[in-house]
Parts: C-alpha cells; sequence; structure tokens
C-alpha cells in the first residue's frame, strides 16, 4: 500500500482538528473589550480654615471676629456715642459690619423698634440675646442686610452686616461672642457704655 494517500489522510485530519480546536476557542474564549479610560474624580482642595481674634473694646465690652478681617475705630464726634466700629476686609474703606453704641431714648426694645421702619420691612426676624439681655435679629432693605439690635438701660447697641455668606458667617460670629466686660474692669479703668464710672460716696451729715 502507498504511503502517500495515508500521509495526506493524516494531514487532513490534522487540519481540522486544527480548525475545530481553533473555533473552540474562539466561540468559548472571553472576547476582549475595550474599558473606557478610567479619568480620576477631581478633588476639591479643602478650605483654610480661617482663624479668629478678639476686640476689646474700653466702653467696656469684648467680642470675636475672623482674623482676616480689621477693626476699624470711627472718630466719635457725637458725645452720646460711646463705641464706633467698622469690621473689614483688606482694601475695603466701608460696607463692612459695624457696631455702634450709643444713647437712646427708648425705654424698651419694643419702644425703639417701633420708631423704625424697617422693622415692617424685615424678611426674616427673631428673638435672641446679646450679652444675656433682650435683643431683636432680623433681616431687611435691598440689597439685604443683617441686623441685631437691644436697648438696656437707656444704651442702644446695633450691629449690622451685608446679607452675603461671608458677612453673615462674620455677623453670626461677632453676636454670639460679644459681652460686656464692666465686671473685668477695676475702679480706676475705662468707664464702661452706660455707666459713668464714678463711685458716689454718702456725705456724713453732722447735726
Amino acid at each position: 500500500m502507498s504511503k502517500k494517500p495515508v500521509l495526506a489522510a493524516v494531514v487532513i485530519s490534522a487540519i481540522f482538528l486544527s480548525a475545530g480546536i481553533g473555533y473552540f476557542f474562539f466561540r468559548v474564549a472571553p472576547k476582549k473589550t475595550d474599558l473606557p479610560d478610567i479619568i480620576p474624580e477631581a478633588v476639591s482642595p479643602t478650605p483654610a480654615q480661617i482663624g479668629k481674634a478678639t476686640y476689646d473694646d474700653e466702653a467696656g465690652f469684648s467680642f470675636d471676629y475672623p482674623a482676616d478681617l480689621k477693626v476699624v475705630e470711627k472718630d466719635l464726634e457725637d458725645g452720646s456715642v460711646y463705641s464706633s466700629l467698622e469690621l473689614l476686609e483688606e482694601g475695603m474703606s466701608e460696607g463692612g459690619l459695624t457696631i455702634k453704641i450709643t444713647d437712646t431714648t427708648a425705654v424698651s426694645l419694643d419702644s425703639w423698634l417701633a420708631k423704625n421702619k424697617e422693622t415692617e420691612e424685615a424678611t426674616e426676624s427673631g428673638e435672641i440675646t446679646l450679652s444675656g439681655f433682650e435683643a431683636r435679629r432680623m433681616r431687611y432693605g435691598e440689597p439685604e442686610r443683617n441686623r441685631l439690635v437691644a436697648v438696656d438701660s437707656g444704651i442702644l447697641y446695633l450691629i449690622e452686616s451685608p446679607a452675603e455668606v461671608k458677612w453673615s458667617s462674620a455677623f453670626n460670629l461677632v453676636v454670639s461672642t460679644f459681652k460686656l466686660t464692666v465686671e473685668e474692669k477695676q475702679a480706676g479703668g475705662s468707664a464702661p457704655a452706660g455707666d459713668s464710672g464714678i463711685i458716689e460716696e454718702a456725705e456724713e451729715v453732722i447735726e
């Protein structure tokens, strides 16, 4: 028997076997898919924490405020004004947070509010306390402004700021930390608002 037909049969069988194996792996083997490029999510930088500073006024009060602001003392041309301050950003000359403490003829907070039209225009209003006494907080005007007003013993406390987020945050800090320091003053210190600082002694009467 000739070997050529046998060899040809073996070669053909090998070809078919290889084709079958290749077809099997082509159908069974997992296909590669193009994976989309993974873009790392942008991480927002953490804003730097702004520290606090404390302002101690010789009129007899103190408060904390954001350290990136500066406190400007206004000239006291009116003798009824105990203190007039403005907190400003660097480069600003006006338009910041103001604190004014002055005499008032109003006998109570309600009587002062009744005489001011901003009270009627207020979009928000709420009762809080300032250094332990009754106060009223509100938003009014266009553009909106924050206002806190308190009346105690013939003294008006008025704190105002723009209503933007930065200034509202400063306003909240000032209001929440505002305190009278009258008791901390020594007898020879500056007179606090609403107090002449003079201690009167009773004269001895000789009959």
